[in-house]
């Protein structure tokens, strides 16, 4: 499949569905938001879509404009990858909520998501400049791994969101936002060795079983 002609229908239609959600109200929010209690009582399904949720339309502006575009760049390269990144940031997120800060009982939004997918980027551009020799796009894309690097550490030190100021709707939780940049940034360099070590593993196996059928063969012309 030709990945320029791949059409982004993952990023397309969570960023459709966090607008649909936000438009029909806060209570329909209120059915999918984490909320400490409600997943104790087994609605396990707001660990993950707690994330589509937000408190204010400026909350939702700033983080599909941060979700769309890279997701859509993922999504073309390689969408198994969005789908993993997007899972396994979404309940990291949520339980590291759960179990680092209990005094948060309810959270809504798309910027640790946003913060994965950012960082992901800025690793896979500066992997694919570098290997095209394209120095100068490879330092642009690392200046900005570390322009959100100093954002998050501005964040954690202030306890608020660097753009999203309304503090009186929501507590922000910058936490977020160092979780996800981790797991974005960490998912190209894992996936590599996981590939790596995978296809050594499949080499063992082939050559050990060449190895029994060699000796099966040799054993039978002895005979």
């Amino acid at each position: 499949m030709d990945k320029n002609k791949t059409f982004p229908t993952i990023a397309c239609t969570i960023s459709l569905l966090t607008l649909t959600l936000f438009f029909l109200g806060h209570e329909t929010s209120d059915l999918l938001q984490y909320n400490r209690q409600k997943i104790l009582s087994g609605e396990l399904w707001r660990l993950f879509t707690g994330h589509i949720t937000h408190w204010s339309l400026e909350h939702l502006t700033w983080d599909l404009c941060m979700f769309l575009f890279p997701a859509i760049i993922l999504e073309k390269e390689n969408r198994k990858d969005l789908l993993i990144l997007l899972g396994v940031c979404s309940l990291t997120i949520s339980l590291a909520i759960w179990f680092f800060i209990p005094q948060i009982h309810y959270y809504r939004g798309l910027s640790g998501l946003d913060s994965s997918l950012f960082t992901f980027t800025c690793v896979w551009l500066t992997r694919t400049n570098i290997r095209k020799k394209n120095h100068l796009s490879a330092i642009l894309s690392t200046a900005l791994g570390l322009l959100f690097i100093a954002k998050t550490y501005l964040e954690l030190k202030n306890g608020q969101s660097l753009f999203v100021s309304q503090k009186d709707l929501f507590i922000p939780i910058p936490q977020a936002h160092l979780i996800g940049g981790i797991i974005g940034a960490a998912y190209l360099p894992l996936k590599h060795v996981h590939k790596k070590y995978s296809g050594r593993s499949r080499n063992v196996r082939q050559l050990s079983a060449n190895t029994v059928v060699k000796k099966q063969l040799d054993g039978f012309i002895i005979k």
